[in-house]
């Protein structure tokens, strides 16, 4: 392993047990309201804490699907500056790369991606 890649390991291992975290305490919180099944979907599914904890927090509290479906829309309109922000760095990547990176577009991330030499 090269040093840069020594270097990118090191960045993304915080970020990696963030996520990890993340996603234990999200299962605990929403396998008792929505099953396991769902629970694992929703992780597959959604790739926005931020969202999966409104989703929780309000079908929980009783809201309506379409109040749920607003907020974790909206919510999800961020992506779209993380999105355009992290585009010049994805310069010169197939079209297939870009949709695949697509998928892993989240706050820490983009700043990961922002903040690295290459």
């Amino acid at each position: 392993m090269s040093g840069a890649e020594r270097s990118l390991v090191a960045a993304a291992a915080p970020v990696a047990a963030a996520v990890g975290t993340f996603g234990i305490v999200f299962g605990a919180a929403a396998e008792p309201l929505f099953g396991a099944p769902l629970t694992i979907a929703s992780s597959v599914v959604v790739f926005s804490g931020a969202a999966q904890f409104t989703m929780v927090g309000l079908l929980a509290a009783g809201a309506s699907s379409l109040s749920v479906l607003w907020a974790v829309t909206v919510l999800g309109l961020r992506h779209l500056a993380l999105g355009a922000a992290i585009r010049p760095r994805l310069a010169g990547t197939s079209p297939s790369s870009r949709f695949a990176a697509a998928w892993f577009v989240i706050d820490e991330t983009v700043g990961l991606a922002l903040t690295s030499d290459r």
